[in-house]
């Protein structure tokens, strides 16, 4: 069953190529004999090159099967695969609509800084004005005739 999730695990449109990459390794971690096991490794690999982008499958599937028939680790193909399909792609795999969505909002420009109110200011010690000492002090004398 874990097998079959590992070489049918799809890359999600949120995750970027790394973070796909370390869930397939993941994935055949918790096969038996681990990630340390090479067969468990290169189906890891395999599956990246598969789902990862599919316009680009036969020039990672090229650069993979090269890599290995040289004796290369799964986990050091795996990484060089990667690092190809970003270079190919000059993206890091994540969903373009993904990342406008919830890219963080930007601000006003700063030409409207005129616009927005001014800051309450401050004595040199970091206390506010002698004004709202003394509206404290009202409520101090207040909160003490009431509890005599």
């Amino acid at each position: 069953v874990l097998r079959k999730t590992l070489t049918e695990a799809k890359k999600r449109r949120v995750e970027t190529f790394i973070e796909y990459a370390g869930r397939l390794v993941d994935i055949a971690d918790s096969l038996p004999g681990g990630s340390s096991l090479e067969t468990n490794g290169r189906q890891a690999v395999y599956a990246f090159v598969e789902h990862a982008h599919p316009a680009y499958e036969k020039d990672l599937d090229r650069l993979v099967r090269k890599k290995i028939s040289k004796g290369i680790l799964a986990r050091a193909v795996l990484d060089t695969a990667v690092a190809a399909l970003v270079a190919l792609t000059k993206s890091n795999g994540q969903a373009e609509l993904y990342r406008s969505r919830y890219a963080p909002k930007r601000g006003p420009p700063s030409a409207d800084v005129e616009d927005q109110p001014a800051k309450r200011s401050k004595d040199s010690d970091g206390r506010a004005p002698p004004q709202k000492e003394k509206a404290l002090a009202v409520v101090v004398d207040r909160s003490a005739k009431q509890h005599k």
